[in-house]
């Protein structure tokens, strides 16, 4: 069976003919991985309710319950089983029987065991492939969350991008910045039948309003004042590919009417031409806003979110899946080793525990941004110090310092500001004393006199 294995089988075999179930029953053991014996349809019946085989093999003329009788109640148990019957009788009445109860194959006695074994194999042809695709969608479901995260909402979000991707739906991704919504869309892409063609991203945030819909829909030469020549579009580049369009709640509104026209209809208009173009492109869009409140809001068209929503996936931020944060930052530590080309750096416990506190406003881009730093000035490994030292230039981190700092005092005496000055260093070097020292520029003897002149710790 060309594809397929055989010894995946359990079948079942009913023959009344003790030598003849022996000898046919070792044979076909030599073929499948396991072959089940009875030697009437009442004793078959029980064995199918208990071991649930693949494939049933039986005799048509048996005592008590024949082949004929045994498939139909085998058909009211599993309809989808597949039954292949043997007879040494041409029986035209029992051969249109088995016909009428969809058997998978009819074979003559006496045998030829070559053909038996074909019989069987065509049997569980469907079987045999449906459990294939099953195990290929499984490895590439593994495969996919393996790009995505390991936490069991990434996985999840994996079965269903690879769902997704074998159709030509509309998708919008939703998720905070920096949580990896252009990757998500960069592997629906490559899991599509339309991996073959191009796949062309657009931060629609990005260009003005006026450079927004040439970049869309390509221009004709004079289009406008310094269109010289003819230039295509994104929906003309990305032909039999996929447009990926980020940002979509920025979209200005005469844009999103155009946007509109070209995901129902597939056609459009480049900039002064009359006449209309196809578009074969799928439409990936994504959004760090609720699109939601942004249509109830009048931002954004109700008809065009309707339209692009076939399919909403959703990124959770990373702080709700910390599992990912330490399998992400190995992956980056590794990454950016490379990049810098030293080797690679191990990275502490400790170190694992403060990116794991971390609250992560910037999500992947931000870990990343983060472990690329931190690996440029580790000594061979990243401990949990250079982290903190790492994680405290962050604007999340400077605007929390900001807000918990000590204010500045009201009175414009030197000695109070001073004080003050001595608190806020001290605050930011987290207590240590010869690290406050440095940050005033002052020598720890004059540090610790000003500690005990204002009363400081």
């Amino acid at each position: 069976m060309s594809g397929y294995g055989l010894p995946a089988l359990t079948l079942l075999y009913v023959e009344d003919e003790a030598d003849l179930r022996q000898q046919v029953a070792t044979y076909l053991g030599l073929q499948v991985g396991r072959v089940l014996t009875a030697a009437d349809g009442v004793e078959a019946l029980a064995l199918f309710e208990r071991e649930k085989p693949d494939v049933v093999v039986s005799d048509i003329r048996m005592p008590g319950m024949d082949g004929l009788e045994l498939t139909e109640k085998l058909r009211e148990r599993s309809p989808a089983l597949p039954v292949v019957l043997c007879t040494a009788f041409a029986d035209v009445p029992s051969l249109v029987r088995a016909i009428e109860l969809g058997v998978a194959g009819v074979v003559r006695k006496p045998f030829d065991l070559r053909e038996l074994r074909g019989a069987v194999e065509r049997a569980a042809h469907p079987l045999l492939q449906a459990r294939e695709i099953e195990r290929m969608r499984g490895e590439r479901e593994e495969v996919t969350a393996r790009q995505l995260g390991v936490a069991p909402a990434m996985k999840r979000l994996a079965g269903e991008a690879i769902r997704v991707a074998a159709s030509d739906f509309t998708v919008l991704i939703q998720g905070e910045t920096g949580v990896g919504k252009t990757r998500l869309a960069s592997l629906i892409h490559g899991l599509s039948p339309r991996r073959s063609g191009p796949f062309v991203p657009l931060h629609v945030g990005a260009l003005p309003e006026t450079l927004l819909e040439g970049e869309l829909f390509g221009h004709e030469r004079g289009a406008f004042t310094g269109a010289e020549r003819r230039r295509p579009g994104l929906f003309q580049t990305a032909q039999e590919g996929t447009v990926f369009l980020d940002d979509i709640d920025t979209t200005p509104p005469g844009i999103q009417a155009k946007l509109l026209t070209v995901v129902e209809t597939g056609r459009f208009f480049p900039l002064g031409s009359s006449v209309s173009q196809h578009a074969d492109v799928r439409v990936i869009a994504a959004s760090n806003r609720d699109l939601t409140a942004e249509v109830a809001a009048g931002r954004f068209r109700q008809d065009l979110f309707y339209r692009l929503r076939d399919v909403v996936l959703t990124i959770p931020p990373l702080r709700e899946r910390p599992e990912d944060v330490a399998w992400l930052a190995d992956r980056f530590l590794l990454e950016s080793c490379v990049e810098l080309g030293t080797p690679p750096v191990s990275m502490t416990d400790e170190a694992l525990g403060e990116l794991t506190a971390y609250s992560w406003p910037g999500n992947i881009r931000e870990l990343k941004s983060t472990l690329r730093r931190a690996a440029l000035f580790s000594d061979g490994a990243v401990d949990a110090e250079s982290i903190r030292q790492v994680l405290a230039g962050s604007p999340a981190s400077k605007a929390r310092s900001q807000e918990s700092a000590p204010q500045p005092p009201d009175s414009l005496l030197l000695s109070d500001l001073e004080a003050w000055g001595v608190r806020r260093a001290l605050e930011a070097s987290g207590g240590k004393r010869m690290r406050t020292a440095e940050l005033l520029g002052v020598t720890y003897k004059t540090l610790r006199a000003m500690l005990e002149r204002y009363r400081i710790g």
